[in-house]
């Protein structure tokens, strides 16, 4: 087994790092445009016997361009470990469960998913959904964005999540508020979502029927299929209530613990608390929200769930998942 964190694991091993068209040790996935690519039956797997052999190719190749060519196709150059005859770098580099974990995916599941913030410190940053929607993620059969413009891809999920913020009730956005967010991304990307919407590409002024050119047009547009969704957050969206946080902090603070456990700040879920340690994104998850969401959303006498908590048991189950990693 080989544990570090993510650039010095692909650089160990061989591989490209992490910011290459070839984005996995494991899977054959490869461009940005499969960055968003969840249907995890169409990964394929890397072939460690080719992985090998192309790995001593480029330890005997006569030249750079030859070693250059090998790795730019194959996306493996030489490393020692591939003198171990049982090396497999697909099975053996050990996730960085710090960076990758602790302080990547709980802090975004608690952040969010449970949104845990307090509203009277949440920041323009933070993301409150108004309701859900099924977004169609990247797909290049939908609307192809140039290669030279592939690194606005990553504006896809802001755009989804900017459509999905209140326009109306408590700590919701103005339409101006939301003009100006979108069109701080990038136009590919606006175009490729309006299109997966199946929205029209020109704007209607006064019964002329002018076509969308720029980020502005688009905003427009877009911020007309926002308006005909719910503007208001719905109830079976997770929005950590007041008393949700309470209780999470009652139980961080009451609960009898080893002295050598990173206990998380008293005032979780404030702007004060600062940025948490993995450490304590670890107890976190681990002891203090397994407990208070058990006695919130899983403390029925009955197997099946009341219909009032259908979606937060479904939270459960997938937060327990998660932290159960």
């Amino acid at each position: 087994m080989s544990i570090n964190d993510l650039p010095q694991a692909r650089n160990i091993s061989g591989f490209p790092g992490h910011a290459s068209k070839k984005l996995c040790t494991v899977c054959t996935l490869e461009g940005r445009d499969c960055i968003h690519n969840t249907n995890w039956q169409d990964w394929g797997k890397h072939d460690v016997k080719t992985k090998r052999e192309k790995a001593f190719e480029w330890l005997y190749a006569r030249t750079t361009k030859e070693q250059k060519a090998i790795f730019k196709e194959h996306g493996v150059r030489w490393s020692e470990f591939w003198r171990l005859p049982y090396w497999d770098p697909s099975r053996m580099l050990v996730v960085d469960g710090m960076h990758c974990i602790l302080e990547g995916l709980v802090h975004y599941h608690c952040r969010y998913v449970l949104r845990h913030e307090d509203p009277k410190s949440q920041s323009s940053a933070g993301f409150a959904a108004a309701y859900s929607f099924p977004f169609p993620p990247y797909d290049p059969q939908i609307y192809a964005i140039p290669d030279d413009k592939a690194a606005g891809i990553a504006d896809i999920p802001k755009i989804h999540r900017i459509l999905t913020e209140p326009i109306a009730g408590s700590n919701s956005f103005t339409k101006d508020a939301i003009l100006k967010r979108l069109t701080a991304t990038h136009l590919h990307p606006l175009k490729f979502v309006a299109k997966s919407l199946n929205l029209p590409s020109e704007l209607n002024i006064d019964g002329k029927k002018i076509p969308a050119t720029d980020k502005s047009h688009f905003a427009e547009i877009l911020f007309g299929w926002r308006k005909r969704q719910p503007h208001a957050i719905e109830r079976d969206v997770l929005n950590s209530a007041q008393s949700d946080l309470k209780l999470i902090r009652d139980v961080a603070v009451k609960a009898t613990h080893p002295s050598c456990l990173d206990a998380p700040p008293h005032n979780y879920g404030e702007f004060a608390a600062g940025t948490m340690k993995a450490a304590e994104w670890k107890v976190l998850a681990t002891i203090y929200l397994a407990i208070s969401y058990v006695l919130l959303w899983g403390d029925f006498s009955s197997s099946d769930p009341p219909a009032e908590l259908a979606v937060q048991f479904e939270a459960l189950k997938h937060t327990m998942a998660l932290f159960q990693a």
